[in-house]
C-alpha cells in the first residue's frame, strides 16, 4: 500500500515539526532523499509519529534510533 508520509522533526529546543511528503516520492524508487529547510537544529525525526500507517516493523522508523 503506498500512502503520503507523516514526518515528525524533533529540534533541539524541545519543539516539534510535523511535515507532510507527497505519495508521489514512492515513484522515485526505494529510496528517497528529503532536504528540508529549517534555522533549528534536528536531533531527531519520526516516520509515522502517530502510528496508523500498517508497519509491521515500527523499530525503524526514527532517527537517532
Amino acid at each position: 500500500m503506498v500512502l503520503p508520509l507523516t514526518l515528525e522533526l524533533r529540534y533541539a529546543d524541545g519543539s516539534r515539526e510535523t511535515r507532510d511528503l507527497p505519495v508521489e516520492m514512492w515513484n522515485l524508487g526505494s529510496r528517497f532523499t528529503a532536504r528540508l529547510t529549517t534555522t533549528r537544529r534536528i536531533v531527531a525525526a519520526v516516520v509515522d509519529p502517530k502510528g496508523i500507517y500498517p508497519d509491521v516493523d515500527r523499530s525503524n522508523n526514527g532517527w537517532p534510533r
